[in-house]
């Protein structure tokens, strides 16, 4: 799948960012796999590994509710323990909430 930049694939990818910087940063997407989307999962690390998982509230990508019942599959299928977070961000949230997303790493890592 290719998203071009005229497309105004921004508005939404980028919801929280100013129009200028949203619409700059639609130029450095590359092409990617619809597999991740539609492929079959054949090792979900979360069964493996202590996973935290944070959800956008602001989300027009993947909204709120659809990323609630991703999650809730991926515990019916073995996701135990997992850290659920929320930031009042948008799609792309290390972009909008880089500390946040910062502080949230670093608390993983301790």
């Amino acid at each position: 799948m290719t998203l071009k930049p005229f497309d105004n694939h921004h508005l939404n990818i980028f919801c929280d960012l100013p129009k200028p910087e949203a619409k700059s940063n639609m130029t450095i997407f590359v092409s990617h796999s619809c597999v991740s989307w539609m492929g079959k999962l054949t090792y979900p690390v979360y069964k493996c590994i202590p996973t935290t998982y944070v959800i956008p509230r602001y989300d027009r990508i993947i909204p709120t509710e659809y990323q609630k019942s991703m999650l809730a599959a991926a515990q019916k299928d073995g996701a135990e323990g997992m850290t659920v977070m929320s930031l009042g961000t948008g799609h792309v949230l290390m972009l909008s909430a880089p500390e946040a997303v910062a502080e949230i790493l670093i608390g993983v890592l301790r």
